[in-house]
């Protein structure tokens, strides 16, 4: 019982259904029992209304101890007697003020659940920011990198315009203008090549014609002096 007790809110009402019908609540079941006992309502109370459903009643199941517990909370309801009952045992009891002091107990307690769940969600956010602004650093890095690069880039091609293609523009130049040179001379050489054959052509039509020209006349001399 004593550990029943010392659990609250939504843990106690879980544990309860647990230890008295063998299961966990329904919704409509957490929210019925919560909000009694966000009321004042005692455990014990809770504890034996749930005995006593027609649930617990069939599976004839029950909770050690909790029979003692009703008794001494009865006892509490006595005037006079049960306010000493109560403090001697240290029963929580039913009267007014006593509802009134555990209702705001369990508002206590959910504010300071709801403050445990801000706190985690307050670290979870940190955490994120903090992988957010590694992610920024990273990107700013990545940034001044690029840029430095760009830069460099940009030296590079200004400094190869300066300095190395004017030189790559002349010797493309000097290689057509060479290119030119030699195309000229090989057009030089088709023209004037069948010039050359021609003339040497002729010449050797001139030669032969010569030559026919001084055996005719060397033949009849020789007959001449053979006579």
């Amino acid at each position: 019982m004593r550990s029943i007790l010392a659990l609250q809110d939504t843990d106690f009402i879980n544990e309860a259904y647990r230890r008295v019908l063998q299961r966990l609540p329904d919704e409509r079941g957490l929210d019925f029992y919560l909000t009694r006992l966000k009321s004042g309502v005692s455990k014990t109370q809770i504890l034996g209304e749930l005995c006593r459903s027609e649930e617990a009643k069939s599976s004839l199941r029950h909770l050690p101890g909790l029979q003692l517990a009703l008794i001494q909370n009865r006892l509490t309801a006595v005037p006079i007697v049960g306010r000493l009952v109560g403090f001697c045992l240290g029963i929580e009891g039913d009267t007014a003020p006593a509802k009134r002091i555990r209702a705001m107990e369990q508002h206590a307690i959910r504010l300071s659940k709801i403050a445990d769940e801000l706190c985690t969600r307050q670290a979870q956010v940190e955490k994120s920011v903090s992988r957010a602004e590694a992610l920024v650093a990273q990107s700013a890095a990545l940034i001044a990198e690029l840029a430095h690069t760009v830069s460099e880039l940009n030296h590079r091609q200004q400094s190869f315009e300066e300095r190395q293609l004017p030189s790559l523009l002349q010797s493309i130049g000097e290689l057509n203008h060479r290119q030119l040179s030699s195309d000229h001379a090989h057009d030089n050489l088709v023209r004037s090549a069948p010039i050359a054959f021609r003339k040497i052509a002729r010449e050797i039509a001139e030669l032969q014609s010569s030559r026919k020209h001084l055996e005719k006349r060397r033949i009849p001399n020789r007959i001449q002096e053979l006579r």
